[in-house]
């Protein structure tokens, strides 16, 4: 690796090639060779004095400032996003970094965001964000220094299913133009079926390039043995020797070191002090008899005859995972209440260790780590075969827990849980490690591993179950969470294999794509059945109720009976709701609503405090059967669920879903548009009261800002929290179709605001469209294809302005390819872009076939500025047409267009909105 810095310096003429490298090891912690790299990258790059001399090879201080202005800059990753709290939370060694990219005064600020007091719901950042986040940060580095940015990854047989999902972004994505990813795996360790298998299959060939480092054969071996033993003007003397070595080891260097140092051990391979020469006097058939049939057994067979204090501290490394562990941590691990060891003896038996080639040290930072990755397994056996009474795994997890309560040692708790699951039973606290397992799975889930998430907290179950402590006095809580958090962890991974197995259904005809889908749904409702007979109150049932409902409505879309569960489930928390709505009912209930708003206006929800986080599953029921109600067109019923919410929220506190519930109660109500309004203001008004609840936030502001508010406010006054949601509901890994939905709300307020067409406009579509492809979405792909094509017709010169055939869209061929539903709005969407182009190059033939096209479309949209866009135009052109005779067939739709459109008109003016030039004209 430094030889291939050292050529590619020269080829830039550069010494300042930034390059950072990781390692896997057989149980990593999420991300760990990642973040290696990043813990690097961040050393290399964090702020120094001006004045200090610049090291051989590193940046100097303007480089790094350039870095630093670049990263606060960043809209994604700047000083108090939630890209930066995204990345500092999943990789803490990225802090200094960051730190050296924010003003002074600026910390503070970001503090009291972070702080309890005002996050209530704590980040669970999606992987994508995580993936974005990441990637914008290596984009910068490498774009800002206009140099490559190498990365090495090592031993990627081992890597964990989150960083192969990085890694997979990394090397697709077209923000990273100079990063060059290196990464090493055992091709005898993967199959067809490995990740990493699967991540060369997914990635363009034209984007990597693979090398096969075989074996050495067996004249390089001889060769090679030749020169250990000062024999290389004489290599037919080895030949017996390599023949016998290569035999057993075929070419594997450090096996072929290993059986030589055998040899040697065993006095086989011996020098002749009175020869001054290498020699041997076994027969090549019994040479073998004298070396180990495998490497592991080799190196156990040598570490059994090293110094005890080497054996000490090489069993001692064996136990913890990370690959660097510094003098300091290494005397507090190789100490016990038997023997205490200070830093001078740790650095002398370390010293040992090197000489025999079991350790090497960092040129870069000191660290010491295995020499290679058979002693590390070697001395796992060993380890095994010593510690019969698991005293010093039990020592060692303990000191591992200490450290990791620094942020940025959290490997350490990833260390330590694994340990202690993998000894007996009866060695541990089984209370405390079940409570343990919790935690760190918390943590696992906020990295983004899901898989890592749900191993450990079955690992937990499986111990909850044996233990007889299960639902038992002071250990009921603890088995509440655990099963609680078990059903949320299946729930997701259940919801996310119902994703690729789509995606493979999808691509079955075309790809490679060999996914291995795993449902989960059945241990939810096992898990679930268990909670709901066990739990002592209604409350602590919540959660379970939630996951059943959703479950249910996952497998199997039936949003009727989903309706029915969910008025079923809300009365068992007296919420008396008929299985049959009448009049008398909404009657009645309205009545309640009025008594318990005590005849006040709706923006008195705004006042409510939050209530206990019991509830926060009974809101996300309500909100649940409201968009059950509204796909089963209840609107009754609907109703009824907003009410029922804000009497609950008026007795016991306002629930995260509430605003959510608000402001969808505001969409339903569109045709009343002062009450809308309200109802919208209201809902923007509660989100003050959950400032780090970034999905919640994101999605009730997609809906209020892209459907409601742009009614009475101007259009470009929706473009920023449009922007905003979109962004945020990528980074909390929000639902998709919300997240693309406040991009196309985006679009239309941009073009119904009258704003400047250009190509910064264009590239905003561009990288829309392309995360839709890469999830998958075919419908919203091409909807921001049509909105693309729209803005190069209106910006170019083109030879038939008013036809879909350009770079983005071509309308004739991409409708054709469409399955009938798809194809209609589709359709409807093209048309409606088609005619706006067709009034402003005044083409009367394509008004005329864009009106025919459409006018068979409902005039109704709950997406206000997509039918303010269509209308306006819809209305426009008729009139324009109004001249021509055969034109008489759309007096229908004129007449439906000018009653909607002079109620909006009025509405307009009066309320002074600044985008009403269309109408004025019409």
């Amino acid at each position: 690796m430094n030889q291939f810095i050292k050529q590619t310096r020269e080829k830039y003429n550069s010494s300042t090639i930034i390059n950072a490298s990781g390692k896997y090891t057989e149980q990593s912690s999420p991300f760990s060779a990642i973040t290696e790299v990043l813990a690097r990258l961040a050393s290399d790059l964090t702020k120094d004095e001006e004045d200090k001399p610049v090291k051989k090879g590193g940046l100097s201080y303007e480089q790094k400032e350039k870095i630093w202005n670049n990263i606060k800059q960043s809209e994604i990753i700047g000083p108090n996003t939630e890209g930066n709290r995204i990345l500092r939370k999943t990789f803490p060694a990225l802090t200094p970094l960051l730190d050296s990219c924010k003003n002074d005064g600026e910390r503070e600020t970001e503090e009291e965001l972070d702080s309890s007091a005002t996050r209530r719901h704590s980040i669970q950042p999606s992987m994508n964000a995580i993936k974005s986040s990441t990637a914008c940060l290596l984009s910068i580095i490498s774009e800002t220094l206009d140099q490559p940015l190498i990365i090495l990854l090592d031993d990627l047989q081992w890597a964990d299913a989150p960083s192969f999902d990085m890694l997979t972004c990394l090397l697709s994505s077209s923000q990273l133009k100079r990063v060059m990813l290196i990464c090493a795996y055992r091709s005898n360790e993967v199959d067809g079926e490995h990740l990493f298998t699967k991540l060369m299959n997914d990635i363009p060939t034209e984007y990597t390039h693979k090398m096969d480092l075989f074996s050495l054969s067996p004249d390089a071996i001889k060769c090679f043995i030749a020169d250990s033993v000062k024999k290389v003007d004489c290599e037919k003397e080895v030949a017996e020797l390599a023949e016998a070595v290569y035999e057993k080891t075929m070419g594997n260097i450090f096996f072929t070191m290993q059986a030589l140092e055998e040899l040697v051990r065993k006095n086989i391979l011996f020098y002749d002090m009175m020869c001054f020469e290498w020699r041997w006097v076994v027969k090549k058939v019994d040479l073998a008899e004298y070396m180990s049939n495998d490497v592991v057994e080799s190196v156990k067979g040598k570490l059994k005859e090293l110094p005890k204090d080497v054996q000490h501290l090489l069993v001692v490394m064996s136990y913890v995972t990370h690959n660097n562990l510094d003098v300091v941590m290494l005397r507090v691990l190789m100490s016990s209440e038997e023997r205490k060891f200070d830093e001078q003896a740790v650095k002398k038996v370390l010293k040992s260790a090197t000489e025999e080639s079991m350790l090497m040290s960092s040129v870069e930072n000191g660290n010491y780590r295995f020499a290679h990755d058979r002693i590390r397994q070697a001395s796992v056996e060993y380890a095994a075969e010593k510690n019969e009474d698991f005293s010093l795994p039990l020592y060692i997890s303990q000191v591992l827990m200490d450290f990791g309560e620094s942020p940025k040692m959290e490997w350490c708790l990833f260390n330590a849980v694994d340990l202690l699951n993998s000894l007996p039973p009866n060695k541990t606290n089984r209370s405390s490690l079940i409570d343990m397992n919790i935690r760190v799975a918390k943590i696992a889930r906020s990295k983004g591993s899901r898989e890592k998430e749900n191993e450990l907290l079955h690992t937990a179950l499986k111990s909850l179950r044996s233990s007889g402590i299960m639902w038992k006095g002071k250990h009921y809580e603890l088995t509440l969470e655990l099963y609680n958090a078990a059903i949320d962890s299946d729930f997701s991974l259940g919801m996310c294999n119902n994703l690729i197995a789509s995606l493979q259904i999808s691509l079955l005809s075309n790809s490679s794509l060999n996914l291995c889908i795993t449902g989960n749904y059945d241990e939810v409702k096992h898990n679930i059945s268990i909670v709901l007979n066990n739990a002592t109150s209604a409350e602590d049932m919540l959660l379970a109720y939630l996951r059943k409902l959703l479950t249910e409505m996952e497998e199997t879309k039936n949003y009727t009976e989903g309706v029915a569960m969910a008025v079923d489930i809300l009365n068992k928390y007296n919420m008396e709701i008929p299985k049959k709505i009448t009049k008398a009912y909404i009657v009645k209930e309205e009545m309640k609503l009025k008594l318990a708003m005590r005849n006040k206006s709706y923006s008195c929800l705004a006042d409510l405090p939050l209530c206990d986080k019991t509830y926060d599953p009974l809101f996300a029921l309500f909100r649940q059967l409201l968009l059950l109600s509204m796909w089963t067109g209840n609107d009754d019923l609907k109703n009824v669920a907003v009410w029922k919410a804000i009497q609950f929220a008026m007795k016991e506190g306002m629930g995260r879903d509430l605003p959510t519930v608000v402001g969808f109660y505001a969409l339903s109500n569109i045709g009343k548009v002062q009450t809308a309004q309200e109802l919208g203001n209201v809902a923007v008004a509660m989100l003050e009261k959950l400032p780090g609840d970034v999905e919640i936030r994101a999605f009730t502001n997609s809906i209020v800002y892209g459907c409601v508010l742009p009614q009475l406010q101007p259009f470009a006054s929706s473009l920023d929290p449009l922007a905003q949601a979109h962004k945020d509901l990528k980074l909390a890994g929000g639902d998709v179709d919300s997240t693309f939905g406040s991009m196309l709300g985006y679009f239309e307020c941009y073009y119904a605001s009258g704003l400047e067409l250009g190509p910064l406009l264009e590239s905003k579509l561009s990288v829309v469209e392309e995360l839709a492809t890469n999830l998958d979405r075919s419908s919203w792909v091409t909807s921001f294809q049509i909105y693309r094509q729209f803005a190069l017709n209106l910006r170019k010169r083109m030879d038939k302005p008013t036809e879909f055939q350009g770079e983005a869209f071509n309308e004739e061929k991409e409708l054709s390819d469409m399955i009938e539903s798809k194809r209609k709005m589709a359709f409807r969407d093209s048309c409606s872009k088609r005619l706006n182009l067709a009034f402003v190059f005044w083409d009367e033939e394509v008004m005329i076939q864009m009106l025919d096209n459409l006018k068979e479309y409902p005039t109704k949209d709950m997406a206000f500025p997509r039918i303010y866009n269509r209308l306006c135009y819809t209305g426009l052109a008729i009139f324009a047409l109004g001249h021509r005779k055969e034109c008489a067939s759309f007096a229908k739709l004129g007449k439906s267009v000018s009653v909607l459109w002079y109620c909006m008109l009025f509405l307009f003016v009066t309320s002074s909105h600044s985008d009403v030039y269309p109408l004025l004209l019409l």
